[in-house]
């Protein structure tokens, strides 16, 4: 790395820091005041909401490194323009083209950042936030789950397994119970649903196996039978887990785990799709801040090309958001409504950057 490209990537990541601290700060600040309702209700332990916050860290940083990579790229545009050194660079020689290197080695770098914390680290800040909401902070007990297919809960006696719950009805289908004592099968019932009618849980289209000590059993059925799993809706009242807590990879798994029960994929495909084009954008935004905030007056205040840059990252932001609401509701193949806007936006940074070259 020449002596050039080592001062504008110091330029780049002087910048970045503070940039990127400030839409930290910022989204903690919204955080808290989103979680106020919460802290009124509870009355937590300061430590305890600590332990919160500190772990949806992760998951903000994913969130503001597309945009605080433009930002600082932006401004060191500006900066090198203001100070007419911009200028004496192009005046020495150098092509733009060459001068944008040090802006994408760090857009690359934050890339690849943005892929590890996707993937390794929030993920886990989601399920240790979960768990410090729902059981330090609200009281739930630990057999509470964040999942709406395939749960596994502990009860006295047993066990167990509901293939999918519906969060909105509480209604359970596919309910398998198991009553186990002293290491052995006792009972096991399966029912096609089950509901909450506010004194227990109704199940539908029963199936119950009751074992002997010798290893025989005797099966009854019956259309509908009450009973005690253990549980109420609110051990089974849990959140959404959203797809920014799934790796890619359980991603794909959950997909082929619907997809052989006969479930609509097609918002997961979506978001699947989304977490490989996303870190994309990521690497891009610092390159299209070069490239419009260049294609200004070579001498002057470097606002303008601030400003373009701003405008261009709004515009992909709703572009992005209009290409995946399309591609949820299959007007566009999920891997197209992923991917569209970031080619879009590295065809305009080549564009501008191109047309700032030859214009000079």
């Amino acid at each position: 790395m020449t002596v050039v490209s080592r001062y504008l990537a110091r330029r780049f990541w002087s910048l970045w820091w503070p940039v990127a601290g400030g839409f930290l700060g910022l989204f903690l600040v919204v955080e808290a005041f989103e979680k106020l309702r919460l802290i009124l209700k509870y009355s937590p332990r300061a430590a305890d909401m600590a332990l919160f916050f500190a772990a949806r860290v992760p998951w903000m940083l994913t969130q503001i490194l597309p945009m605080s990579g433009l930002l600082a790229a932006a401004f060191a545009v500006a900066g090198l323009i203001r100070r007419g050194e911009m200028a004496a660079l192009r005046a020495g020689g150098l092509s733009l083209a060459r001068l944008s290197v040090p802006f994408v080695a760090s857009g690359l770098l934050l890339a690849v950042g943005h892929v590890g914390l996707q993937e390794l680290v929030a993920p886990r800040g989601f399920a240790l936030a979960r768990q410090v909401k729902n059981v330090r902070i609200k009281g739930r007990s630990e057999a509470s789950l964040v999942r709406t297919t395939d749960l596994w809960l502990r009860v006295p006696g047993g066990f167990v397994h509901v293939d999918r719950l519906d969060p909105r009805t509480m209604v359970l289908t596919g309910v398998q119970i198991a009553q186990v004592e002293e290491g052995r099968m006792r009972e096991r019932v399966s029912a096609r649903t089950g509901r909450w009618d506010g004194r227990g849980w109704v199940l539908e289209s029963v199936e119950v196996r009751r074992f002997r000590p010798d290893g025989t059993f005797e099966t009854e059925r019956m259309e509908r039978s009450r009973r005690d799993l253990g549980l109420t809706p609110r051990d089974l009242t849990v959140e959404k887990v959203p797809m920014d807590a799934i790796t890619w990879r359980e991603l794909r798994h959950r997909i082929e785990r619907n997809r052989r029960r006969g479930f609509d994929t097609l918002d997961l495909e979506v978001g699947l799709w989304a977490k490989t084009a996303l870190p994309a954008a990521t690497a891009l935004l610092p390159l299209l801040a070069f490239s419009l905030g260049v294609g200004g007056p070579p001498r002057g205040t470097g606002v303008r090309g601030v400003l373009t840059a701003l405008a261009a990252a709004v515009a992909f932001g709703l572009t992005q958001a209009v290409s995946l609401s399309l591609g949820r509701t299959g007007a566009l193949a999920p891997p197209l409504a992923a991917w569209a806007p970031p080619v879009a936006l590295g065809l305009l940074a080549c564009w501008a950057l191109r047309r700032a070259e030859t214009s000079s």
